[in-house]
This record gives C-alpha cells, structure tokens and sequence, in this order.
C-alpha cells in the first residue's frame, strides 16, 4: 500500500474498455462500481430504452477499505450519464458510498439498482458493500427535468389576465402541452386544470429553439376570452385557445399562461301586448312588432349560477319590447327566474310562456322559472304577455225625466255611492270588486280580463231607485244591476248607468191680493225673485240651491234628496217694491219664519212638495176690466143684455211683436167672467199686457174683441198692447160673441160635442199670418154647445175656404145623407152686418123646413132670403179686403151610426133541450167597417122562460159579467177595432114550467157614446137570432150496457179466478157503434139504446175475432143479443179461449191419383195419435204447383179435409179444421237477367 497510483483514461461518447492496463499491487484492487446518471422522463425511477443520460454530474466514491484505508474517489458522469469506479478494494464491513452531487437544474428522482428501486432515507446516495474482484453495476440515478409551464383557465371579471379571488376558476378543464425538447424529442402531455382553476406541467425539458405550445379545450359553457402568454395579453386570441413559442430554458419555469373565458350563456324574451290572449308572441311577419312592443319594463333574473354565486341581474325591454342578459354562468341544478318586476301601467298581466309554450296558471305570477341551464347558447322567448285592459264604467245621476237616458240636459249626479262589480273571467276565475262613485257621479271598473261581468249598485238611501241604462256592451238590466256583460280584451263598456229619482218642492211668489195666503187664478205671479233652499240629506251629504221665480212667479227645486233629520229650509229674497204678505206652508209640513220655511222633510219618494208659497203686496196695484155678451144683433155694443158667464179670459205679458202670444201659452193670470159677463184683473204691476177671450168648454180664442184703449189693438182677435201704469184702472176690455155656427145631431137636433172642424183657404193662406189664434185655431173641436168660430184678418188672401168636418164618434163619416150640404160655393158679399145662414144662433128644430142641396143660394144676398131653412155651406167664397162680411150661424148637421156598421151572429149549442137542461150560446160580433167602434153596448135578450146562468158569461174567453135589466143582457163600455170580431159565450137554463115549443134568443150591438149616453143607445147591427126546442127529457130513460172479453181457461163460458180480461178487443154493434175493450177486458157503452118505453127492445154485440190475440178463439156465442129495457143497465160478456194449432203444408206429391200416398198417412196418423182432448185447430195448406188449377187444388185439399174429419170423429176430438190455399209465385228475376232488359 504505499502511495496511490493514478491513471487517467479517457473515453469517448462509446462505450470503451481500457485494455492491457496493469497495476502491480500488494492487494487484489480488481473491483469496480459503476452506474448511470439519467433523465426519468417518465418518473419511474428506472431507465427505459428511450431516456437520456445526464453528463457532467459528480459522482462521489467514499468509505473504507477492508484494510482500513480511507477511499474517496469523486468522478463525473460520461456523456451518456455513465460513471465507474474501478481498480476497487473490497470495502469494509459498512462498505461504500456512492453519493450524487445534485445537478443545479434537476430534480432529483428515484435511485434504483439493478431494476429495482431502492428505498432509502436519503437521497442520491446508494450504500455498496464491495468484495474483492466484485463488479457492482447498475447503480441509476434518476434526475427530473426542472422545467414547468403554468397558467389558469378562469373567468376574468376584472380584465386584468390575473386569477383574483374575484374571479371565476374553472376545473377540469383540458391542458394540452405539446413541443418538441433541445434535444429535438417530441413533448406531448395532457392535464386539466383543478379546483382552483390552476394546471401545471412540470419536469419539462428544455425546448427548442420554436418552444412549446398550450392548447386549451374549450370548456363547455363557456365561450372562449382573452389568452395571456406569462402574464401578458396575447392579441386576437379570444378564439384561438393557443398559447405557442414558450421557450423553455433548462430548469426554468414558465408561469402566468392563461387562459380566460366569458360565461356565455344569454337569456331574452319579450314584453308585449298579447291581443288575443293566447300567451304567445305572433309571427312578427305579419306586423311591426313595435306596435305591441312594451318598452321599459324591468326584468329581474335571479338565481345561483354552478359554483354556488348568488345572481341578481335587472335589464329593461327595449323599443321591440325584447330584454336579454348576456354573459351568463351556467346555473345550479335550481335554474334560474326572470320575474317582471311591475306590471306595465295600463295593462293586464297575460300569461307567461316559455319557448314557446304557454306556462300553466302564468296570469297574475309575472315570472318564469327557466330552469337549469348548462349549454352556451341563446335562452329565447321567455315572454310575459301582457292584456290590453278592459273596463266597465257608468254614472249615477238624477233622472230628471224618468225615461232612463242619460240626456245633455241632466247634470245633477250623485257621488259617494257604493257599487259592485262581480263575474268570472274566461279564465274561469273569480272577480269581485266594489268601487264608489266620484263628485260627477262617475263610477270605473278598470284592469278588467276578458270575461262575463254582473255590475251591481247599493241604492243610495236619500234617493229613489229610477231605471238603469243599459251600456254600450250589452247584458241585460235587473233591478239595480247589470247582468251579462260581456266583456273583451281592450273594450271600454261605459254607459252602465244607474238612475235615481229624486222628489220635488215648489211653490210660487204672487201677488196675495186679498192677503189670505193664498193664491187665486187671477193672482198675478212675480218674476226674478231668488230663493234658496239648504239643509242636508239623509246620506249626510250637504244640500244647497238657488233658483229665481219664472214671469208667472214660480220655482221649482227638481230632484231632491230624502232630508237629513233637520230638513231643508226655503228663504225667499224680498223683492223690491213689495210688501211682505201671508206665506204659506206646502203639502208635507215645515215651520213659517220670516221669508222662510224651515224644517221640511221629504221623508219618501217621489214627494211633489207643492204650495211653499210666498205671498206679496204690491205698493201700488192696477187693474184691467171689461164684459163678454152673445151679440144677437150682431152690432158689437152691449144693447140686449146677453152677457156670457163663464168665459175664460186670460192676462198674458205682450210679446211686443204686434204679434199675439202662441195659443199654449200659459196666461199670467186667469178670470171666469161673472153671471152678467163682467170679470177684472186686480192687482196687476206695471206693465204691458194681452188680454184674450177662451170658450168655456173647447177652449177655443174667440174675437174679434172691442177696446176703449186708443193704443190697444184688436186685429189679432185679441186685445194687444195694452199698458198699464202705477194704480191705473182700465176698463172695457171686451168681446161680443157671434159665433160663425153650430154642429149638430140632424136626428136628434141637438149640438154634437168633439165634432172637429178645420178651415183650409187659397193660396197664400197662412194660418198664422191669417187666422184669429193662428195655426193653433184652424182646427176646433166643438163643446157642449157645438160652436165653431173662424176669424179672418183683412190682410188674408181672397178665394174659396172650405170647412171640413171631422165627425166624432158614433157619426158617419162623409156628411150627413139626410141633410146634405149645399154643393155649391158660397159668395159672401159685403155687408156691416153679419151674413146669418140660419136666423137664430141655435140649431135648426125639426120642424123647420129642409133645403135643398143643389138649389142653394150662390150668393150671401140671395142666402139671407132662405135663412129658416136647413141650409148650410162648407165652401165659401170671400175677400176680406172687400171686407166680406162675417158669416154666422152655419149650423152644419152629422148623422149617426146606421145599422150595418156591426153584424152579430147568434148560435145555440143545442137545438133541442128540456127543462132544466143548460142551453149553452154563442154570440159573435164582428165590425165590418174599418173604423173604431167605442163605447158600445153589446146586448142580448133571452127569450122568456129561458134564465141567464151566472158566472157563465164569457167575452173572448174572459170571464165577465153582463149587467142584467130584466130578460136583456148588456155589456156595455165595450169597443170594436176595424173588422175585429167578438165571441161572447154564455149558458142559460130551460126554467120550469116552460112548454115545449120554440124559443128564439136576440142579440144587437147599440153606441152608446156622445148624444146616446143616457136612456137608449143607437143600434148600429142587425138583429141576431138562435131559436132552441124543448122537448121530453130522455137523461133517465137511457139503457148502458157493459161487459168483458175474458180468457176462459176451464171453457165452461163463466169468469172465474185467475181468469184475467183480454185488453184491445173490438166489438161491434148493429148500430154501427165500434167498442174496444181497456187493459182489463172491460166495455162500456153509455146510452146504448133508448128502448120502447113498454116493450124494450133487443140490442146485438158482436166480437171481432179478428182483433183476438194469436190463437184465440171465440167459445161463447158470437154475436149475442140481449133484451134491453128503459133506465136499466145491462152486462154481456163474451169468453175466448186459447187453442192449439197444428199447421200441415201439402202439395200434389201428398197424393197417387184419388188416395193419399201410404207413407204420408202413417204420419198423419201419427199426428192426430198426439192430440188429445185439448181444443185444436188444424191448418191445412196446399202449396200450388206452377201448372196446378185452382180447382184441382181444391179438391185434392178437400180430400185430406174429409180424411181429417173422419179420422177426429172416430177419436171424438175436439178439433176445428181450417183450410188455406198458397197460390204459386214466381220471384222476380235481378233486372239485367230480365228476357228483353239487357243491352249488352
């Protein structure tokens, strides 16, 4: 062992072996330690075929010698990784080490030996316990690349390409790493990234000179972002997924490469006007959709996306009605919602759909779950729908006509009542609703769906239910409420309107001239004077009106409430120039103050509260007087003492005009003149006034009138401007009466009441221009005195004016026949005097001689001489310029009804009767003109004897009873429309101790109107007849008969037990009489004879043995005759019995010449051997052959007849035998068989 030796071998990148190199020592130094050093590309620990040793590593020998020397020897790996320690001494007992000097840029790795891995607790060093000449190899050291690539796949919230704890990881998410190593190996690796989102790929060699490249799979649900290459933004990648050229330096790490993505899911839909409330958005196509779009609704999208984060997002719809929300996370396995947030004003919330499809029971949710979403993609058409509104609306007002309308003209409305609104929508949902109604009365039921609505009204207390009025939408009206209203989408109904009626309170302020707080006729009204009337109702609701007196003085506050507790109170204003006088309290109560009335209670409805009257004295009054007298001498001055009481005269305000007031005009103030003719308007403030004059009874203006006023004038047949100051008192103010003639009955010659007659002139007549009264007055209708009065003024046209009469009822139209009128035109001439047709103002009597129609005089000169005749004119030629003179006293007669206006028929139920036998009659009346008939009286006269049933009278079905004057019958007030006809039914009884004999009834129809009301009627129908006989009385001397048809089981001919009737058997009687029997067997026939009253007589029944059930058969006698006598009934029954048939079918083969063929005898026989003593019948019947004669057939069948008879009375059976003959048919051939029906 002295010192040591060294030699230096050099080797090359191939394996050499050193050779012929000999040490010369003491000891054995031929062992030797040798390994590798190498890059586990795999980890495994072991070196496979395909890795890389790892040069240039240190590799340290150390221990001690089996000879106790101390051996460090330190190598370095060849270039293939591979070290050797030789020329070795065995080790001693702890052997050697061998120990790696880590290489700077790897990792260390598992150390193995000989394939296996060696486990132990410290790295890179392998313990060798070494023996002389021994060989230990294989001693692997495996080194890791160092190299790493890192990054994050993420969603970047912030932008900033870093993964930020606000930012989204993304796991599992695909990492491809791909390149080729300095040495130009191909690197291919894979990972994803883990829970934090974070990949890394380490023990990466160094690359080459183009570096790796880091693919992403494209994680699902999401769309791809911005990639960042070590930290740094990478341009254009957010659709690439690439990261490319990481160099990698050996041992060095690449960080920062990552990738980011965007949530990519979008969720829209819309929000639109849904018209058809289908719950789906239409085809656009067909429309603009911004015309339904709903814009700026705020939709709300909630949920909690896949990694558990809350989500709460807010978007509004845009001009197309659409929302969306983009760049959204997948959801959790909840989904999400979007919910709007607030209904769209002016709409109604449809029904949501999702995709499409209409979410059940979506109205009134206003969200729409869309469940879990996963998959990038557009989420569409999760729309809300929205419905066009509908509304119901009406008033409430004061129906101030009580017609139902609500009119321009009615402003008073009631507010603060309560109304209701229930239904069912289409939807089948329920509604309910109350709404009240505002200030102006005005109710709305608005955000209505489509459906079918009842709107009902709480009545108001203070008002009186009026008539509703049914709206624009239809339904029906009921008491308080509307039914059946139809409501759809987008219709406004109005008009539902709910009347109420209110009561009312009047009165008057007037001149009180005798102070009596009271106002007559002929006291004046005063004009523009202010009341008012205040209070509260009995809804608690303020009340409070004024109102001014109209020219005649009065007020009237319409439509009022019920008062409150306290009532109203009326204050009058005192007008000027007056005195206080007398008020008065009205119709319902109050309490008189001064100007006042308080305390009025309208506590029902409708209360016409009338006379709250407030009387005045005037300061200074005037007057106005003046007469009315019959001017007999027609020389217009009060000479003859004729004054006319009664005629009305009225006071009215002038117009001014020049022209009179209108006829209906209502007068300030109304006298009746006195017993001599003499009145007088008192009290009279200072004014203008017109005076006219009006017939007692017709009501008709008569003038012309006479003033001493020189200011006043008379033209218009009135007394016109006619001023009246401070205290003045005018008089005569008058009218003598000449009236132009009378219309009279020419039978009776008495003046006809409501005959009308009317006046027609020229060309160029104007009534109004023309005529005294004007248009008003060209028609009259007469009174009880019969007058008529035409005043023409001097400026009226010439020419013929002609009188037409209009005959009332009960006259015959036309004129009368009997006195005809004078057909020729009258010339009426000039004279001062009038032109008298008839020499007195009355009618004609009936001794006064008859004109002649068509030798009348032509001219009023001429007519004076025939003046005590009947003549009369309805055409008049006159010229008032001329001036014409007046024409009076034209008595112009009419006809009453003849009697063949009504024909009347009389009919008797029942010729003969006997006594004490109801007569039951028919009357029928028929009105054979085409006018009315009314009143009449319809009469019918029993003929004596004959006794009216009461309570039997019927007139069309309607019971009523006639007044009874002795034996006549009269209903009376009865009418008769064109051509109607009445039947009138009644009953009347033969009295006792009438004799036989004929009796003849009479019926008539009598008017019993105008002149006839009193004593007797005018008959106006023929006289109608219905003659009766009384005869003997047969009711007791009637003989019944009754019976049965029974099954006769035992046949011994008598009904026993169990023996039921046969229903529906006919008989007969000789008499020709047809019986059928009821469900038991049972006949009755009523009155069947009425036999001799000494002898009787025979009666004969028959039984139609036909109308037997099958196989029935009659085994009493049939027909049977039974003795009948008077007044008795009789009981005949007939019994029937089943029988047994047996039916034989033969034909000419049954037969060998004359005998019957052997072997159908022996089963004939055998036949008859089965019958036993039950009745039988046997049916025999011969089929006829093709060729076969009748009378051949006949006899063959008469032979088996006779066998057959032969053979049952041997065996004494009780057997009927009928025979049949079935003639030979030949079926018809099918058409195209047919001889000759062919074509083909």
């Amino acid at each position: 062992f002295g010192s040591l030796s060294e030699v230096s071998v050099t080797l090359g990148q191939e394996e050499q072996t050193a050779k012929e190199v000999v040490f010369t020592e003491q000891l054995h130094n031929d062992a030797q330690v040798s390994g590798k050093v190498f890059i586990d590309a795999n980890s495994n620990g072991l070196m496979d075929v395909d890795e890389f040793g790892l040069a240039d590593v240190t590799i340290t020998l150390g221990g001690v010698s089996a000879y106790g020397e101390v051996v460090e020897i330190e190598t370095k790996t060849s270039s293939n990784g591979a070290f050797v320690f030789a020329n070795l001494v065995a080790s001693n007992e702890e052997g050697y080490t061998v120990t790696q000097i880590q290489p700077e840029l790897f990792n260390d790795g598992h150390e193995s030996r000989d394939g296996e891995i060696v486990s132990i607790n410290t790295n890179d060093v392998f313990s060798v316990s070494l023996s002389a000449n021994q060989e230990v190899t294989n001693l692997h050291f495996a080194e890791l690349y160092k190299g790493r690539i890192g990054g994050a796949v993420f969603v970047d919230r912030n932008i900033d390409g870093q993964l930020d704890s606000g930012d989204d990881a993304i796991s599992s998410v695909e990492i491809q790493l791909s390149g080729k190593s300095h040495a130009g190996i191909d690197v291919n690796f894979k990972t994803v990234t883990d829970s934090e989102g974070r990949f890394e790929f380490t023990q990466l060699p160094q690359s080459d000179a183009q570096g790796y490249q880091l693919v992403q799979i494209q994680p699902a649900n999401y769309v791809d972002d911005i990639d960042y290459k070590n930290g740094i933004q990478i341009a254009d990648s957010d659709r690439t997924d690439v990261i490319s050229g990481l160099v990698l330096e050996q041992g060095a790490g690449l960080t920062l490469q990552n990738f980011t993505e965007g949530f990519g899911i979008a969720i829209s839909g819309r929000v639109f006007i849904d018209r058809t409330d289908s719950g789906l958005f239409p085809n656009s196509t067909e429309f603009d959709a911004t015309d339904i779009a709903i814009v700026g609704s705020e939709i709300r999208l909630t949920g909690v996306d896949y990694q558990g984060h809350s989500i709460d997002l807010s978007a509004p719809t845009n001009e197309q009605g659409v929302y969306s929300f983009t760049d959204l996370p997948p959801s959790n396995e909840l989904g999400y919602v979007v919910t709007q947030t607030q209904q769209p004003q002016s709409y109604l919330d449809g029904q949501e759909s999702a995709q499409g499809i209409v979410v059940t029971n979506s109205k009134g949710t206003d969200s729409i779950s869309i469940g879990q979403v996963l998959e990038v993609k557009q989420y569409a058409n999760f729309d809300f729908a929205e419905l066009p509104r509908a509304s119901i609306a009406g008033e409430v007002w004061v129906d101030a006509d009580e017609n139902g309308l609500l009119e321009d003209g009615e402003t008073l409305r009631i507010g603060g009542v309560e109304v209701s609104l229930t239904g069912t929508t289409l939807d089948g949902v329920a509604v309910e609703r109350s709404v009240s109604s505002n200030e102006q009365g005005v109710y709305t039921f608005d955000y209505l769906y489509p459906g079918t609505y009842q709107i009902t009204q709480k009545q108001p207390s203070a008002w009186l239910d009026g008539k509703e009025q049914l709206g624009n939408a239809g339904g029906e009206i009921g008491e308080d409420q509307f039914t059946g209203i139809l409501i759809a989408l987008d219709q406004h109904a109005t008009g539902y309107n709910f009347a109420e009626r209110g009561s009312d309170l009047a009165g008057r302020v007037y001149v009180d001239l005798n102070d009596d707080g009271v106002q007559d006729t002929y006291e004046m009204g005063l004009r523009d004077v202010k009341l008012t009337i205040s209070g509260a109702d009995l809804d608690g609701q303020p009340v409070s009106r004024d109102i001014f007196t109209d020219a005649y003085g009065r007020y009237e506050f319409e439509d009022l409430p019920l008062s409150g507790v306290d009532g109203f109170t009326v204050t009058e204003y005192q007008p000027e120039n007056t005195q206080d006088g007398l008020d008065s309290v009205g119709n319902i109560g109050g309490v008189l103050g001064d100007d006042q009335i308080s305390a009025i209670h309208i506590e029902r409805h409708v209360t016409k509260a009338h006379s709250y009257n407030f009387g005045e004295q005037l300061m200074d009054p005037a007057s106005i007087s003046g007469m009315v007298w019959l001017d007999k001498n027609h020389n217009r001055e009060e000479d003859d003492s004729n004054g006319q009481g009664g005629w009305i005269v009225e006071l009215l305000p002038d117009p001014m005009t020049g022209e009179g007031n209108p006829l209906d005009a209502e007068p300030l103030a109304i006298v009746e003149s006195d017993g001599n003719g003499k009145y007088t308007f008192n009290g009279l403030p200072v004014g203008t006034y017109e005076v006219r004059f009006r017939h007692p009874q017709g009501g008709v203006i008569y003038g012309l009138p006479v003033s001493d006023d020189p200011d006043a004038s008379t033209e218009k047949g009135t007394i016109l401007n006619l001023r009246v100051s401070a205290g003045e008192q005018v008089e005569n103010q008058s009218l003598p009466v000449d009236p132009s003639g009378v219309i009279y009955d020419s039978e009776l010659r008495k003046p006809i009441k409501g005959a009308k007659i009317k006046i027609t002139g020229p060309s160029g007549f104007e009534p109004d221009l023309h005529l005294v009264g004007g248009s008003a007055n060209v028609e009259q209708t007469t009174s009880d005195d019969g007058y008529y009065q035409f005043l023409l003024f001097a400026q009226a046209p010439a020419g013929v004016y002609e009188l037409h009469v209009t005959e009332p009822n009960g006259y015959q139209s036309g004129g009368s026949k009997r006195l005809p009128v004078c057909t020729n035109t009258l010339r009426v001439g000039a004279r001062e005097l009038p032109i008298t047709i008839f020499v007195e103002e009355t009618v004609p009597t009936l001794d006064a001689p008859e004109h002649i129609a068509t030798q009348c005089a032509n001219h009023s000169d001429q007519a004076l001489q025939d003046m005590h005749t009947t003549q009369y004119y309805q055409s008049f030629y006159i010229e008032p310029k001329l001036p014409s003179g007046n024409v009076v006293n034209n008595h112009i007669p009419l006809d009453a009804f003849g009697e063949d206006l009504v024909h009347v028929s009389k009919q008797a139920l029942k010729q003969d009767v006997v006594i004490g036998e109801l007569v039951p009659y028919r009357i029928k009346v028929t009105n054979q003109s085409d006018m009315e008939l009314s009143p009449l009286a319809f009469i019918d006269q029993l003929p004596a004897g004959l006794k009216y049933v009461a309570g039997s009278a019927k007139v069309d079905g309607l019971a009523i009873e006639p007044e009874q004057r002795g034996r006549q019958l009269r209903w009376a007030g009865k009418s008769l429309q064109p051509e109607q006809s009445v039947m009138i039914e009644l009953i009347v009884v033969v009295g006792t101790g009438v004799s036989e004999g004929k009796y003849i009834n009479q019926a008539w129809v009598e008017f019993i109107g105008g002149l006839y009301q009193t004593g007797t009627g005018n008959r106006i129908s023929n006289i109608g007849e219905a003659t009766v006989r009384v005869v003997p009385d047969p009711i007791f001397d009637c003989s019944d008969l009754m019976g049965k048809v029974f099954d006769d089981h035992n046949r011994n001919g008598i009904q026993e037990a169990g023996e039921s009737g046969l229903p529906a058997i006919r008989l007969a009687t000789a008499q020709g009489l047809w019986i059928t029997t009821d469900q038991h067997g049972r006949y009755h026939l009523a009155c069947a004879d009425i036999p001799h009253a000494v002898r009787g007589g025979n009666f004969i029944v028959k039984l139609d043995e036909r109308s037997l059930p099958s196989g029935y058969r009659v085994i009493s006698e049939n027909p049977r005759v039974v003795r009948l006598t008077r007044g008795k009934s009789h009981q005949l029954d007939f019994a029937a019995s089943i029988h047994k048939v047996a039916r034989i079918e033969i034909t000419a083969e049954l037969f060998d010449g004359e005998a019957i063929m052997p072997e159908y005898l022996s089963r004939l026989t055998q036949l008859l051997n089965a019958l036993d003593k039950t009745p039988t019948v046997i049916r025999i019947a011969y089929q006829q052959s093709e060729l076969e004669q009748t009378t051949e057939a006949q006899r063959k069948s008469q032979l088996l007849l006779e066998w057959i008879e032969t053979q049952v009375a041997e065996r004494e059976l009780p057997i009927t035998i009928e025979t049949e003959m079935i003639p030979f048919f030949i079926p018809a051939l099918p058409a195209h068989q047919q001889l000759g029906g062919s074509d083909d």
